[in-house]
């Protein structure tokens, strides 16, 4: 099909100029499969998961006797685990019943005020590349979001797109497949994906990376990495599960990073914007941030590996190459509405992912690029004016804010 050119992408800030830009948007529009909700997803997995490992517990106690007991008492964690995972795609199942029960959270209005956004503001349609998470697909109860989306965004002038199979790679075959999508006004010269390992989340969802080449050389990537144990609220379990939980999301740093190398040469152009749940914690809107473990080994891992600098401390920084190691201090929140600023609307309460409600200001979305030289950056607020909500409580398009890049090339 044919496509509307796109112009340029961003390089190097010390070098000679190039009059045309590239601008990319990460979004993460958390829309889940039909009638589940990030708000409500802990509860649906014990609803589903207990009586599943219950149900294991006795048949294999059953079947087993005292070696059963004895692995139960030396290897609580890994039993635990393994049970819980169990019920990860039966509380999918019941979705589509949870719809009867006003746990709708309208994807699909969502959906249309996100492109009616696009379509109204000029810094948005400007974009020439969206970056996308969360906008799922399955095999089972598929609502077919990412169809939608493509479509919407065709109308707006983004004619290609990078998206992934709706058939989840194993073992999630039965859950949710990664929800990435790359839209873009530019011709797509080939795509890859990739499913990370396994994890805790490995039967629900294939949390992963996806590739573009642009039809101008550009290497684009978005990726959504699993989130920390902090989502699940404070409880044993969380306590009891979280080693198994850092130690995928570092293998995962691990299988993104050789993602990377694969497919997009060191000497080439390259942006990766995506949902990496950095987990960069702030007090407030405009406080300053406190950086997580994840957050500093990615970002060295990026810079190391890959030559991949992150944009705000670049453009807001000005540190660029000559930093001696990535920063953290010039980001802002791209996850969670408290309320407490003018311009963000009410506190989002109907969307948010942490399983207790509470609404803790992260950093979890950035923009990584090389050979690029970034001109603007900004976070989006998703807020719904109240005339535009679908329903009284939905009062933003998602939990997360949008990240907005200026780019441009140097020669």
């Amino acid at each position: 099909s044919g496509g509307v050119e796109l112009r340029a992408s961003g390089l190097r800030r010390a070098m000679a100029v190039d009059t045309a830009t590239t601008t990319v948007l990460t979004v993460n529009l958390c829309v889940l499969c039909p009638g589940i909700t990030n708000r409500h997803l802990p509860v649906l997995l014990q609803a589903a998961g207990v009586p599943v490992s219950i149900a294991v517990c006795f048949l294999a106690w059953h079947m087993l006797g005292a070696p059963f007991l004895v692995c139960v008492f030396t290897m609580p964690i890994a039993c635990l685990a393994i049970l819980w995972t169990l019920g990860l795609p039966l509380a999918r199942m019941l979705g589509p019943v949870l719809l009867l029960a006003d746990f709708n959270d309208y994807k699909r209005e969502r959906m249309q005020l996100f492109l009616r956004m696009l379509k109204e503001r000029p810094d948005l349609a400007a974009v020439d590349v969206i970056c996308v998470q969360e906008c799922y697909d399955s095999l089972v109860w598929s609502g077919h979001y990412p169809e939608q989306l493509a479509t919407g965004a065709r109308a707006l002038g983004f004619e290609h797109a990078a998206i992934p199979s709706r058939w989840p790679e194993f073992p999630a075959t039965l859950a949710q497949n990664s929800g990435l999508m790359i839209l873009s006004k530019q011709p797509i010269a080939r795509m890859a994906s990739r499913a990370f390992g396994l994890s805790l989340e490995a039967l629900n969802v294939n949390r992963g990376a996806l590739y573009a080449q642009l039809e101008d050389g550009t290497h684009i990537f978005t990726c959504h990495i699993s989130p920390s144990a902090s989502v699940a609220g404070h409880n044993l379990a969380k306590g009891m599960v979280t080693p198994l939980i850092n130690g995928a999301r570092a293998r995962q740093i691990e299988e993104l990073v050789a993602f990377i190398e694969e497919h997009a040469p060191r000497a080439e152009p390259a942006i990766v914007a995506g949902d990496f749940n950095l987990d960069i914690s702030f007090t407030a809107l405009g406080a300053d941030p406190d950086p997580s473990w994840h957050s500093a080994s990615l970002l060295v891992k990026m810079r190391e590996r890959c030559g991949l600098i992150e944009a705000t401390s670049d453009i807001r920084g000005k540190a660029g190459a000559e930093a001696a190691s990535p920063t953290i201090q010039f980001c802002r929140p791209t996850f969670a509405y408290n309320g407490d600023a003018s311009g963000i609307g009410p506190p989002e309460c109907r969307l948010t992912t942490y399983g207790t409600g509470q609404r803790l200001y992260k950093c979890d979305d950035a923009v990584l690029y090389r050979g690029c030289v970034g001109l603007e950056v900004s976070e989006i607020c998703l807020a719904l004016q109240p005339e535009l909500r679908p329903h009284p409580s939905i009062t933003h398009m998602s939990d997360h804010w949008a990240v907005r890049v200026q780019m441009r090339k140097a020669r």
